[in-house]
């Protein structure tokens, strides 16, 4: 196949006028399968987009009413499935105060929203697998 598929490409440069023909196009060959479970830039990747997704794209002002606030950070931690620290949570909002964010944190999950639990040395939150 390749041998005729070079003859013809010959003939029709000669009738061209050219010395030498245009190279083929190199054969695509597939490359091979990847075991599952053996691809260490899929785990890297994975890592970096839970982490884009933890850290909010924009600094959103804070509210000032205590209504506003509980719905503002409830949207925030429903938007990504990570833990969440009060640090994390009031570097999201502008002029926020962390003792409130705290106290809104403590709030949602007495509500049942979030779960709270000590961890790495500091208090986090999660998402509840019922509004998950």
């Amino acid at each position: 196949m390749i041998l005729s598929i070079r003859l013809g490409s010959e003939r029709r440069a000669r009738r061209r006028g050219e010395a030498r023909p245009r190279p083929l196009a190199a054969p695509r060959v597939p490359e091979p399968q990847r075991r599952q479970g053996r691809n260490p830039g899929a785990a890297r990747r994975h890592r970096r987009a839970r982490a884009a997704a933890a850290q909010p794209a924009a600094v959103a002002p804070w509210p000032r009413k205590l209504a506003d606030q509980i719905g503002a950070i409830r949207d925030l931690v429903t938007k990504a499935p990570a833990a969440w620290s009060v640090e994390q949570v009031a570097g999201a909002f502008k002029g926020a105060n962390k003792a409130d964010v705290e106290e809104v944190l403590d709030s949602l999950a007495a509500l049942g929203i979030l779960a709270g639990y000590e961890a790495g040395g500091g208090h986090r939150w999660k998402l509840t697998r019922a509004t998950a």
